[in-house]
């Protein structure tokens, strides 16, 4: 298993701290105070099935 990148990004105009991401590729987990972390999840099918609807 590749190990995950961990970066931080600066919020700026006017400062509002970090955010924390670790990316595993296919998820990634964003905190803006180390505490709480939301979890995001890459999917490609939705787009797929959603425009298929749309032209069916």
């Amino acid at each position: 298993m590749a190990q995950p990148d961990c970066y931080s990004i600066r919020r700026l105009a006017p400062f509002l701290g970090m955010t924390e991401v670790i990316d595993t590729g296919e998820a990634r987990a964003v905190s803006v105070d180390g505490l709480n972390w939301q979890i995001q999840v890459r999917c490609q099918g939705a787009r797929r099935q959603m425009g298929a609807a749309r032209s069916a």
